[in-house]
């Protein structure tokens, strides 16, 4: 039999280490959007200045026009629950501590590959 294991928190201190990923997450997505549109513009200016049909955008930058994503509702959403909550002592699970305090959210890999492959692309041009 596997116990689980929880770790216990005040809420504040939860609140300040989500206010860092809060503040880490808007300095990522903002950097990938400048990336974003670094690529966009560079791609529209060259396409357009040949005279080629848009339509015909090659496959990578088909794929860097999905505008990046923020997740940062979802990161102050739990923030302004742990101001609400009348408790002062938090009790996270595994799962809730791998995402909360070590910020390995469910969208983080996909989030960081993106953001990655926008910076590669502005950094070609």
């Amino acid at each position: 039999m596997r116990t689980e294991l929880t770790c216990t928190m005040h809420r504040n201190t939860l609140i300040k280490i989500l206010t860092g990923h809060l503040t880490q997450h808007r300095v990522e997505y903002f950097d990938a959007m400048d990336a974003w549109r670094k690529v966009m513009k560079n791609a529209a200016h060259s396409i357009l200045g040949r005279g080629d049909d848009l339509m015909k955008f090659p496959e990578d930058l088909q794929k860097a026009m999905k505008l990046p994503t923020s997740h940062e509702e979802e990161i102050q959403e739990v923030i302004d629950m742990l101001r609400r909550s009348s408790t002062t002592q938090v009790t996270l699970s595994h799962d809730d501590y791998k995402k909360l305090v070590s910020g390995q959210w469910d969208w983080r890999d996909e989030f960081t590959t993106s953001n990655s492959f926008y910076r590669e692309w502005s950094r070609k041009l």
